[in-house]
């Protein structure tokens, strides 16, 4: 290419060298842009490490929101309103139950605004929802133990967290002849909950059951374990012995 007419001159309205149209172009590329490709600190550069402005508005570039985990704004689950990766230490305000397992973890989120988005606590899979500018009830497709142990009739059973945060109640019963199958029962009694569990014997001749009668606190942390009955082929058996050894919560 031809040389330039005229010196070249920067914004300053300093005459830069050299003076032909691809010696510009080497010059600039040379100080403008490193070995590696990436930009240098130069008038008119865009950081895309953090992001750019279109129409005076900053647009997050892909991947910036959860390259770096970030601590739960004012210590309350709530308060979360940004998408992004976070990490909980169970000390926060508004965490839903979980299984001790999952007691610290992680969550992430994401937000169409400050008043619609959804958060996930990975470890329990436990989706918790804002819509409109409120907070839904968790959903889990995990049930969460509640009690474990064995249990007879006179046992108090403290649970891991108030029935009230679930819909459903699974109790596991091991009773004389029968499988230990769960019983599912609606989380929505007033006060005695029956748990009745039916089966055949092991020739298929018989027909049993077990019917369990547990007392609910006021406040759904705790359960009396009143009465267990054993019919066994038309002759019903109070027991003293273990028959009830797990209560799940499920959340649907």
């Amino acid at each position: 290419m031809g040389e330039i007419k005229g010196n070249l001159t920067n914004f300053h309205g300093q005459v830069v060298h050299p003076n032909t149209e691809v010696g510009a172009i080497l010059d600039f590329y040379q100080k403008a842009v490193s070995k590696d490709t990436e930009q240098l600190d130069i008038k008119g550069k865009k950081d895309f490490n953090d992001g750019i402005l279109i129409g005076g508005k900053r647009v997050l570039v892909e991947g910036e929101t959860f390259k770096e985990v970030k601590s739960v704004p004012g210590n309350d689950l709530q308060a979360i309103s940004a998408s992004g990766l976070y990490y909980y230490t169970g000390a926060e305000k508004n965490l839903p139950p979980r299984d001790t397992g999952y007691r610290s973890g992680y969550i992430i989120a994401s937000f169409t605004d400050v008043n619609n988005g959804i958060v996930l606590l990975i470890g329990g899979l436990i989706y918790y929802e804002k819509f409109q500018g409120k907070w839904r009830k968790p959903f889990s497709p995990i049930p969460m133990t509640l009690w474990s142990g064995d249990a007879k009739p006179g046992d108090k059973l403290t649970l891991a967290a108030p029935i009230q945060n679930f819909n459903y109640l699974r109790f596991y019963v091991h009773a004389d002849g029968l499988d230990s199958n769960y019983v599912v029962v609606s989380a929505n009694h007033q006060h005695n909950f029956i748990v009745t569990q039916t089966g055949l014997s092991e020739d298929g001749k018989a027909f049993r059951g077990a019917k369990l009668v547990l007392e609910k606190s006021g406040d759904g942390k705790t359960f009396n374990f009143n009465k267990c009955t054993i019919a066994n082929n038309g002759t019903a058996t109070a027991v003293n012995k273990p028959c009830l050894w797990r209560i799940q919560g499920v959340r649907d």
